[in-house]
C-alpha cells in the first residue's frame, strides 16, 4: 500500500491483517518517500523474512513486491 495519506495506509494493515490470516503476526512499518512534485507518499512495508524467496512466496498473487531494509 502506497498513498498519499498515512491513515489511509494505517488503516489498510488493520483491513489486511485481519482479512489475511498469514500477515497479522508479521511485524510492519509505515515509511515516507518525497516524491517531489506528487508530495509525500506513505508506504506500508511487512514481514521479515530470511530469504528473498520467503518474502516472494507470501506476495504471490498479490500486488505486492519485495525489497531489502
Amino acid at each position: 500500500m502506497s498513498s498519499p495519506n498515512k491513515a489511509a495506509v494505517e488503516k489498510s494493515w488493520k483491513t489486511m491483517s485481519a482479512k489475511y490470516k498469514i500477515l497479522s503476526g508479521l511485524p510492519h512499518e509505515v515509511s515516507s518517500v518525497d516524491l517531489g512534485a506528487k508530495g509525500t507518499y506513505y508506504r506500508l512495508k511487512a514481514g521479515s523474512f530470511a530469504t528473498k524467496a520467503e518474502a516472494a512466496a507470501l506476495a504471490a498473487g498479490g500486488s505486492c513486491f519485495t525489497a531489502r531494509k
